[in-house]
């Protein structure tokens, strides 16, 4: 941050001087304090969620450390094929876009549609 142009990064430098220094040990110089920033997003971006079937944990004695290894593989691979669905459906979102999604909204009128959960490729998960 320290290297923002346009005298940002000297302001920074400047307003961190006059925090006081955390450490009993240390001066102002040795430390630097910038409070953290952030920028949003210019156009609201669209979100892909998905929640898959609960998994049944009554079963399993968490003695057994086979039987729960299992469990652990089970649910893992469960999470992996759901990201990878929500992954390709993004990618192969028509309006994914922000900025064609609202024209469209706009100029229709109607609300740029989502994918249905039988778009996923194995909805099953």
């Amino acid at each position: 941050m320290l290297k923002l142009p346009f005298g940002l990064g000297e302001r920074i430098a400047n307003s961190s001087s006059a925090v006081g220094a955390a450490r009993f040990d240390q001066g102002n110089e040795e430390e630097l304090f910038a409070v953290p920033f952030a920028l949003p997003k210019p156009l609201p971006a669209r979100h892909y969620f998905l929640f898959c079937k609960p998994f049944s944990t009554s079963d399993i004695d968490y003695r057994d450390k086979q039987s729960c290894d299992q469990l652990y593989v089970d649910i893992q691979k469960r999470m992996e094929t759901g990201f990878d669905n929500l992954l390709h459906t993004r990618e192969s979102d028509p309006f994914a876009d922000s900025l064609k999604r609202l024209t469209y909204e706009k100029i229709s009128g109607k609300k740029a549609t989502s994918f249905g959960i039988d778009s996923l490729q194995n909805s099953k998960t």
